[in-house]
């Protein structure tokens, strides 16, 4: 039995890289004929309904490229959709192999633990586009003060920023050799990246295109209170350190420590799981032990968190 469902495995396992070979063959080609029809449709005036777009439209490969956007993390819509696909078969495997609820288990703490380390990637780099956006700006103005045009200072301020303002920058700056009115790609940009400052930017190069007036006069004042904030918030993150760390064991020890104690012994949840009030108590427990994170989460993000 155990070797019928290696075997299945390997099969699976095989059929799933020939996949992924094909689909890196038939990408550049499959590419250039999207571009073309791109080209055609924008020339007539529409848009068109590609593979990429169609694979963002799910609710969950969209959640997930958003994640990794914001993480800096480059991924193809169709690839994701591949890895998803592959470890959706693996999750499959997992609770063929282990069981039902010590597979659920062993499932959700891998979903846990890889969006955990991602949204720490992307806090992390949050906080250094904080710290790298006034000297962009501080470029923007020197440049727009030798007569360039704004979206032309964005541009040329982008090539000589650095990672990770550099590729946020640059991404904006395409956007609006597109034809992406500069305001717009920016607050896309923040709303990506969980960043009011990016909208407040965009607010400001909005009400200067239809107002007019001195837009290096609102650059340098945002680059006062750009640092301004982001100083205040090191030392509000450096404040409440001790209680977001209590924050953090209160969430981990006791999931980690269910998790491991029914993976070593199940039988000592035996009759929390075989009997109805075992059960009653047991999801409560679950329920209670997720409102507690949740409840925590909010709170260590209201301290300093995301602009949300």
């Amino acid at each position: 039995m155990n070797g019928v469902l290696f075997g299945l495995v390997a099969i699976v396992l095989l059929l799933l890289g020939a996949a992924m070979w094909l689909l890196g063959t038939a990408q550049t080609r499959q590419s250039e004929q999207v571009l073309e029809k791109r080209i055609g449709d924008f020339d007539r005036g529409k848009v068109s309904d590609t593979p990429a777009q169609r694979v963002l439209n799910v609710p969950v490969l969209g959640w997930a490229y958003q994640q990794l956007a914001r993480a800096g993390i480059p991924v193809q819509p169709q690839r994701l959709a591949l890895f998803a696909f592959a470890a959706f078969t693996l999750a499959v495997i997992l609770l063929f192999i282990l069981g039902l609820l010590r597979g659920a288990i062993v499932v959700a703490a891998i979903v846990a633990l890889a969006a955990f380390v991602v949204n720490r990637i992307a806090e992390k780099r949050r906080m250094q586009l904080v710290d790298q956006l006034p000297g962009f700006l501080e470029n923007v103005v020197r440049i727009l003060q030798a007569g360039n045009t704004l979206e032309e200072s964005f541009d040329n301020a982008s090539r000589e920023a650095q990672e990770p303002v550099k590729d946020v920058m640059q991404d904006i700056a395409r956007q609006v050799r597109l034809g992406v009115p500069l305001e717009q790609a920016l607050e896309q940009a923040g709303t990506l990246h969980r960043l009011r400052d990016f909208r407040v930017i965009a607010l400001a190069v909005a009400v200067n295109r239809r107002f007019g007036g001195s837009i290096r006069n609102v650059f340098r004042s945002l680059i006062v209170m750009v640092r301004q904030r982001a100083t205040s918030a090191k030392e509000l993150k450096a404040l409440t350190a001790e209680t977001r760390f209590s924050a953090m064991v209160l969430a981990f020890v006791s999931t980690g420590l269910f998790v491991y104690i029914y993976l070593s012994n199940p039988a000592y949840y035996e009759q929390a799981l075989t009997t109805f009030n075992g059960r009653i108590m047991f999801g409560m427990s679950v329920a209670l032990i997720v409102a507690g994170i949740v409840i925590l989460y909010r709170m260590t993000t209201s301290m300093g968190g995301a602009d949300e």
